[in-house]
């Protein structure tokens, strides 16, 4: 699936677990999946300083057993692109 395609089924309500298992991910795979996204988008702040890897894989850990709260900032990150995205063919307010 694509970014677009897991946010459009996010914003329909679905979980994280609901879209791995119509795809055919164990909860492990989710589990890798989430891991490995965490890791790799959060690097350039362990290179910079900001974030420890110990810091890094705490936060893993705690959103591979529950990712609710992974969902929900999935979820205002889409509604926060949304209201910023320009709608084609809409008249700007002065």
């Amino acid at each position: 699936l694509t970014t677009d395609q897991v946010a459009v089924q996010l914003k329909a309500g679905k979980s994280l677990s609901d879209i791995a298992t119509a795809q055919g991910l164990s909860a492990a795979q989710l589990q890798n999946l989430i891991a490995t996204s965490l890791q790799n988008g959060l690097n350039p702040a362990i290179s910079s300083g900001e974030l420890t890897q110990k810091q890094v894989t705490l936060l893993i850990k705690r959103w591979q057993k529950n990712p609710k709260p992974l969902e929900r900032l999935l979820g205002a990150r889409l509604k926060q692109a949304a209201a910023s995205t320009p709608v084609v063919g809409a008249t700007p307010t002065p």
